[in-house]
């Protein structure tokens, strides 16, 4: 599907992944902002068609296009982004067992989340999330369920080590700027700035020669 047949669908996309014709869960963010781009330069043709409806539309979808982008551009945003689809799945998938008497067809869950449009390497991890478990599972063992919270857990710690990595970089810019322009760091204790008030400097007080 092009992005463009948005355009002319009666509903709007569930989620940013189904907006950007992308698996659900897609973990590779530089690819999703990619199609991001893609997108919003397919929307410029449409800015000033004479269809008022499809020029409505047009706002609405470089709307969530920005919201997209904000939200794969940060990796903690994307994880938090994630977590708040887990409760609808949760529940989509909770209905299909009710539907099948909790026996075959859509209990298998993961034949379930191909049927979602999951990306395939995120199944071990949302098998998790939204089947703890084992009586949810049938056929799944405890060493699978083992394993299954372990790469899920794993996963999580990755995107929270992301998350802590992208504050500390935002902090040395911050005290390189402060330090640069010869002014007091604010995130600095009085203990560490220099006796001249001016607050630590990777400078000579002189600055640049």
């Amino acid at each position: 599907m092009n992005f463009a047949d948005w355009l002319l669908r009666e509903r709007l996309p569930t989620d940013l992944y189904e907006l950007l014709g992308a698996p659900l869960f897609d973990p590779d963010r530089q690819r999703l902002l990619e199609l991001v781009h893609a997108a919003y330069a397919e929307l410029l043709r449409y800015q000033n068609h004479e269809d008022r409806v499809v020029v409505d539309r047009v706002v609405r979808l470089q709307g969530e296009l920005g919201r997209a982008e904000e939200v794969f551009s940060d990796p903690a945003k994307t994880c938090r982004y994630q977590e708040s689809l887990l409760p609808a799945l949760r529940e989509a998938y909770a209905d299909a067992c009710r539907a099948t008497g909790g026996h075959g067809g859509e209990q298998n869950l993961l034949e379930w989340m191909k049927r979602q449009g999951v990306h395939p390497s995120q199944f071990a991890m949302l098998a998790h999330a939204i089947a703890p478990g084992d009586e949810r599972v049938p056929g799944r063992t405890a060493e699978d369920t083992a394993a299954i919270a372990q790469d899920g857990d794993e996963q999580r710690e990755g995107y929270l080590l992301q998350a802590k990595k992208g504050v500390r970089t935002i902090g040395l810019y911050i005290h390189l700027f402060y330090s640069l322009e010869n002014r007091s760091d604010p995130f600095l204790p009085p203990s560490q700035e220099r006796g001249d008030g001016q607050g630590l400097s990777v400078l000579p007080a002189t600055g640049f020669p």
